[in-house]
């Protein structure tokens, strides 16, 4: 008979954890419908996958799969860490797991600068120290970004925004805090880390961290194209003159490769998560008809429109997985009596969800905007890239639902009561499909997070089956 450490191991069939599924504070979902005890971690929606290299594949018999359907248990090759401690079967680790080359496996505790022995059993303590090499130049020296309250300085978020699944290579944000709301709240990507791993039982640790990507690189390409024309003009009108102005064309602002996140491919190498913004400010304003009738009584009018369009897309390197398109349309007649209509319309993706008519008497509904300028570099336009008033006080902006995770989330504040629209997002696997409409039906002061996205504002993303729990109410993990 076989005894490590106590555990008689030639009795043991298999090894491992066998509860996997969805965990929030009723506790851990198995696939049979039921709900076992299980610590919530903080921050549960980030999760990062393990796989030890070279882990078989659990095989069981019909006989044994059937029981453990009917239990709710699943055998994996693989594991889960979740929250801002590394969860593990229900227990906080403090860091995430490294496999080394030769076959030992360790805790990274970047915290403490230490690699710990993990997953020997009968095995006495083995913490080694783990030398930490930081680039000398973090890649934020430019551009400045100003938020509104002068140059930001950027923090680096403790959590590794992905890790490879043997705990290799992770990635690190840089970022500052949106000054719109709590500090981490909603933190603002300038730059990326990546760290790497090396060291085993004969050789040093070592975590070596090099500049991902830079401020500039993080921050995008700006672009701005303007036709727009506006002009004074005049014309003899009931014995006088009628001043006014025509416009014309458009301004389109644009916002390329704005990287929110970074994520390992199956391969290990890192891939974008970008963001492109286009913004179109149309106007049209002609000439006004030739006067009809006779002084004093002479009449004119002309035909007007404004739209401006506000299109978001998300995208996985070259692959878009989600876009949205605000329009903001008005279009109606000006006429010289001063009793004009004005027809605006709301839209998203080209289906109107307001419409409404406005009829005014001795004013003009209508006006000549502005010629929009260029965003400035560094700005808020360019760095927070959340879009407040799009349209009648709509709002269009990224949801970090978790750490590889992102969807897009729309206030339509004129849609009645499905002004809340979560759409689809972007895992490390590509495309996410969510297509959620709800009521807000929270009453008193919000918390932030309930402001910023809504009434459901979590989610997470399972990185061994590619499931999501999103959009959800409370917070929510995996396991």
């Amino acid at each position: 008979m076989i005894n490590i450490g106590g555990v008689l191991t030639d009795k043991v069939n298999i090894w491992g954890w066998p509860w996997h599924g969805r965990i929030d504070a009723d506790g851990l979902h198995l696939p049979n419908g039921s709900t076992k005890t299980h610590p919530l971690p903080e921050r549960p929606w980030n999760t990062y996958r393990l796989r030890v290299p070279g882990t078989p594949v659990v095989t069981r018999t019909p006989e044994q799969l059937a029981d453990d359907a009917a239990a709710g248990r699943q055998w994996w090759s693989e594991a889960i860490l979740c929250g801002r401690f590394f969860q593990l079967y229900g227990k906080d680790m403090g860091g995430w797991i490294y496999c080394a080359p030769d076959g030992s496996r360790w805790l990274i505790r970047r915290d403490l600068a230490k690699a710990i022995r993990f997953g020997e059993i009968g095995q006495p303590s083995d913490d080694r120290t783990l030398t930490i090499s930081n680039p000398t130049d973090n890649g934020q020296s430019t551009p400045a970004v100003d938020l509104g309250d002068g140059p930001v300085t950027a923090l680096q978020w403790e959590e590794p925004v992905d890790i490879t699944p043997d705990g290799r290579k992770a990635i690190f944000m840089l970022y500052t805090s949106d000054p719109g709301y709590p500090p981490r709240e909603r933190p603002i990507p300038l730059g990326f880390l990546l760290a790497e791993v090396t060291g085993g039982l004969g050789t040093a640790f070592t975590m070596n961290i090099t500049v991902l990507r830079t401020r500039a690189q993080t921050l995008g390409t700006l672009g701005y194209t303007n036709t727009m024309v506006i002009e004074p003009r005049s014309m003899s009108f009931n014995d006088g003159t009628l001043n006014y102005e025509i416009a014309t064309g458009e301004t389109i602002r644009t916002l390329t490769g704005r990287i929110w996140a970074m994520w390992f491919d199956d391969t290990g190498t890192p891939q974008e998560l970008c963001l492109d913004i286009h913004e179109r400010v149309a106007q049209e304003f002609p000439e006004y008809s030739p006067p009809t009738g006779s002084s004093p009584n002479q009449y004119t009018e002309r035909t007007c429109s404004k739209t401006t369009d506000y299109r978001y897309t998300l995208r996985l390197g070259a692959t878009e997985c989600v876009t949205a398109l605000l329009t903001y349309n008005e279009a109606g007649t000006m006429s010289s009596d001063d009793d004009d209509t004005m027809t605006v319309t709301l839209s998203l993706d080209g289906t109107p969800y307001h419409t409404t008519v406005i009829t005014e008497i001795n004013t003009d509904p209508m006006t000549i905007s502005p010629v929009p300028p260029a965003w400035a570099e560094g700005g808020v336009e360019q760095a927070v890239v959340r879009a407040e008033s799009v349209s009648g006080g709509s709002a269009m902006d990224l949801l970090p639902y978790g750490n590889n995770l992102v969807g897009l989330y729309l206030r339509l504040d004129m849609a009645g009561p499905d002004r809340h629209r979560y759409l689809a997002a972007a895992s490390p696997q590509g495309a996410v499909a969510i297509n959620t409409t709800v009521d807000l039906t929270q009453s008193g002061p919000l918390q932030p997070r309930f402001e910023l996205y809504g009434p459901r504002p979590y989610g997470a993303w399972n990185p061994s089956t590619h499931d999501h729990a999103a959009p959800e109410a409370a917070p929510v993990g995996w396991s």
